[in-house]
């Protein structure tokens, strides 16, 4: 039987790579083991379980942006439930005031954020935000008509503006984050669950599958934002490139 779902994302990947500059990189991917114990999400990454999980040693700055960023490892498992992601940052000097709260602009902080699309073809997806205190920011995108990219892959201004719509005060039930500062800079950990990323597939649970994803660093070193993540995009744009997410190999 022919699989339309696939069928129809295999050619807006293939439309995406003939627009895509090689300046800006192949799209990643990972192959994610499934983890028999969940990571108790604490902010300590010290878990059994994350010296199985799947590892990005680094991430890469953001197109055309030449501040070297501080090591970033991130690391990826999962089990029916839940993914988990884990972010362990060096940072000389962690920008956090404290005074951020739930949904507020993180961003404007030190945070890390991850970018999930379970159906893949950038219509709707989640994007997660957790800052050094443990703060976490949720939202969903919709576009209510196929995206449309400007070369460095990035939505249309057009697009954004009539067909964009971003639900932050959507919360995601069961999201659970943490983070703690360590001896070289700070840590932070995420359990976000199946239903809302899967929905467009009718399932409820993660199975052996791909997903599309891609985890991002924002780091306000000197009050210069360092922004880094897993697939290269433009600075202050990974919300708006869902086409450069990555691969994310689910694997039993």
């Amino acid at each position: 039987m022919i699989n339309h779902r696939w069928l129809g994302i295999i050619a807006v990947s293939l439309a995406i790579g003939c627009q895509t500059p090689d300046r800006l990189g192949r799209l990643p991917a990972l192959a994610v083991p499934r983890s028999p114990t969940p990571p108790v999400i604490d902010g300590n990454l010290g878990d059994e379980c994350w010296q199985r999980a799947a590892v990005i040693p680094s991430l890469l700055p953001a197109y055309q942006h030449t501040v070297p960023p501080q090591p970033t490892t991130v690391r990826v498992l999962w089990d029916a439930k839940n993914l988990y992601f884990s972010f362990d940052c060096v940072d000389a000097d962690v920008f956090c005031t404290g005074t951020k709260r739930h949904d507020d602009a993180l961003y404007e902080e030190d945070v890390c954020e991850v970018f999930i699309d379970g159906f893949g073809d950038g219509r709707q997806f989640i994007e997660i935000q957790v800052n050094p205190a443990g703060v976490n920011l949720d939202l969903m995108y919709l576009f209510t008509k196929a995206a449309e990219y400007t070369p460095e892959m990035r939505f249309t201004p057009q697009l954004c503006d009539t067909d964009r719509w971003k639900f932050l005060e959507w919360d995601l039930p069961g999201l659970r984050t943490a983070a703690r500062r360590t001896a070289t800079g700070w840590s932070a950990e995420l359990a976000i669950p199946a239903p809302p990323i899967m929905k467009r597939l009718g399932r409820t649970d993660f199975f052996s599958t791909t997903i599309r994803a891609n985890f991002v660093r924002y780091d306000w070193a000197g009050k210069e934002l360092q922004q880094q993540s897993w697939s290269t995009v433009l600075l202050g744009n990974p919300h708006n490139s869902p086409a450069r997410m990555g691969h994310l190999h689910l694997k039993d």
